[in-house]
């Protein structure tokens, strides 16, 4: 520090150029080894500064490159494991029949488009989808096959959670589709209590309005 304070009455700057070296130096992520202490002329501090300014650059560099591999491995990763399992669910749940479709999503944004149609809560349920551990699938109408109907949440159990439609609304209210959607869940040997497709009603609640079984004779 006196030698340091000695050179600054020399050559005013020396103490602040050495300060911003040292500051420098502790935000390195590989820090070499230095003799802060080896300088007898501001000359030989500024070297100093400048030269882990540059390996401050390199180092950032070096750490963005190693960042950008990484999330490149990792989106690379997470692709293989998305188109796996997208794969896999088109032969699990994709069914057409002479009205309706059960259709998989082909991408995230569209369960986040078919969540803002319907005004329902699908697009929290992105991640959960994409990792495997919930499965989304759209039920549609043929003749309007790009149009948001009704969205059926089937966990990995194969046990149907959830199937809603605009503002949360129950299958009941569209009875001419239980059919098909019974007949669907049977043949691919899913679980499904009744009041799931049979409520009328919106919201979360099992309900108390019913329509008729008959719609369950597929």
């Amino acid at each position: 520090i006196e030698k340091l304070f000695r050179l600054e009455m020399k050559e005013s700057g020396a103490i602040g150029t050495y300060l911003d070296a040292k500051e420098i130096y502790f935000r390195l992520f590989n820090r070499p080894e230095i003799d802060f202490t080896d300088f007898k002329t501001l000359e030989d501090i500024t070297v100093l500064h400048d030269n882990l300014l540059a390996l401050e650059r390199a180092d950032r560099e070096e750490r963005n490159r190693l960042y950008t591999l990484r999330e490149e491995e990792r989106k690379a990763e997470y692709k293989k494991k998305f188109d796996k399992l997208q794969k896999d669910r088109i032969e699990k749940f994709e069914s057409h029949g002479e009205k309706y479709s059960i259709v998989v999503p082909k991408s995230l944004a569209e369960i986040t488009s078919e969540g803002i149609s319907l005004s329902h809560c699908v697009g929290s349920y992105l991640e959960s989808h994409a990792q495997g551990n919930t499965n989304i699938v759209f039920l549609r109408k043929n003749d309007e096959i790009d149009t948001p109907f009704y969205t059926i949440e089937v966990n990995p159990q194969n046990y149907i959670v959830q199937i809603h439609g605009k503002h949360n609304r129950w299958l009941g209210n569209d009875p001419d589709a239980i059919s098909f959607v019974w007949k669907w869940i049977k043949d691919r040997g899913f679980k499904c209590e009744k009041y799931k497709l049979l409520n009328t009603g919106t919201g979360y609640g099992k309900g108390r309005e019913e329509v008729s079984e008959t719609y369950l004779a597929a």
